[in-house]
């Protein structure tokens, strides 16, 4: 069982193309390294580095990871660990680095659910972007590595959010294990490797955080429409109810991400 975590500095406004840059020429030549090149932190299984597009930009990373103590601190965790971190500090602007864990009193994880045999290998690809960093499988391809960082509706919508977390906390083991047995099988069926879901509360509402790793999104979308499985028709009228503009991720989730991928990065023995 694995734990998840983003998190996220501030950058200055003028600093993307030279962040986006430094990146590429981090990692340009690093094959086969995997995770080791981003992030060789004990139990990490899958990383994957951002430039969130706002009116303030944010360097964000997704991590999945196992849970041990250094993930106690997950912002220490990736700065004090990653050898990428020292040549990006120039580009981050003042301010402390926000995190969305199970662990912080402002986040719930909803959903965090992986295929048993996804990939561990994809053709590696650096010196340009987005780099992705495992073991060499030339006929694997590239995955679609897609977030999505979406207002929940005020009202009703962040009264459902706040309830949703609650039951979540308090749902039976037997329960959880059938629902999680039926997202897999969509799961499955979208070609949808990681998925990765959590509420955060901020001062203006709730925000919902949500990673997904494919072979492609196109499967994911087609596949999840066609299904007839009640997690993912229920799923699409609750996403439909509390989502501030529902239309952008049940439509077009890649169109509608403000997340620009710069690195994806798996382990070799990830399960």
């Amino acid at each position: 069982m694995t734990d998840a975590c983003f998190v996220s500095w501030p950058l200055r406004v003028d600093a993307v193309d030279g962040l986006r840059a430094t990146v590429a020429r981090e990692l340009d030549g690093a094959d086969g390294s995997g995770v080791a090149e981003l992030l060789p932190e004990s139990g990490v299984s899958t990383t994957s580095v951002f430039i969130y597009h706002d009116h303030r930009p944010e360097f964000v990373w997704y991590v999945e990871h196992d849970g041990g103590g250094a993930w106690e601190n997950p912002a220490t965790a990736v700065r004090d660990a990653s050898p990428l971190f020292p040549a990006l500090t120039d580009h981050l602007a003042p301010g402390t680095a926000t995190v969305v864990a199970d662990l912080d009193p402002d986040a719930v994880e909803v959903v965090h659910a992986s295929l048993p045999d996804r990939p561990n290998s994809y053709a590696d690809r650096s010196g340009e972007l987005p780099t992705v960093l495992s073991g060499n499988d030339a006929d694997a391809g590239v995955p679609d590595v897609v977030p999505l960082r979406l207002a929940i509706r005020p009202g009703l919508g962040s009264l459902f959010a706040r309830v949703g977390a609650g039951l979540i906390d308090r749902t039976p083991d037997w329960l959880e294990a059938k629902f999680e047995a039926a997202s897999l099988d969509v799961m499955a069926a979208e070609g949808m490797y990681t998925e990765t879901l959590f509420l955060e509360r901020t001062p203006n509402g709730y925000d919902l955080w949500w990673y997904m790793e494919s072979g492609s999104m196109a499967q994911v979308y087609e596949a999840y429409y066609e299904s007839s499985s009640r997690v993912a028709r229920v799923s699409e009228h609750v996403l439909g109810w509390v989502l501030e503009r529902p239309e952008r991720a049940l439509a077009h989730p890649v169109e509608a991400s403000d997340f620009e991928l710069l690195a994806h990065a798996v382990d070799a023995a990830r399960e």
